[in-house]
């Protein structure tokens, strides 16, 4: 599995995302922040692309029913991968379309502190 997730505190979900990523891992990750966002309310994520290898070509990735049922419900989005992924990483997480922020960095300390609030 590329897909790893799990929650730390109150309200941020963490996703290790490694290889090449399915669909159906995506839709496996979805739904399990779907329901998170049922427990707690609003979250903000941390996307951490670690050997990321990118999207398996194969798969149908138009769906974006989750974006549309869920944005008010993400505060912030934290990507950190290699400087080869941003463009294509801030477009499959929907940044300019999502109401919520949604940046890109190669530093997880400064993606969890900018997520916290904190100056990163």
């Amino acid at each position: 599995m590329s897909m790893e997730m799990r929650v730390e505190g109150q309200g941020l979900l963490v996703a290790r995302i490694h290889g090449i990523l399915r669909r159906s891992e995506l839709d496996e990750g979805q739904g399990a922040a779907a329901k998170m966002i049922r427990q707690v309310g609003k979250i903000s994520a941390l996307i951490l692309l670690e050997g990321f290898q990118g999207w398996e070509r194969r798969d149908e990735w138009s769906d974006m029913s989750f974006l549309f049922e869920h944005d008010n419900d993400i505060e912030k989005i934290a990507l950190v991968g290699q400087e080869k992924w941003r463009d294509e990483a801030l477009m499959f997480a929907g940044a300019g379309l999502r109401h919520s922020a949604v940046r890109y960095f190669n530093d997880a300390d400064e993606a969890r502190a900018w997520l916290a609030g904190r100056p990163s």
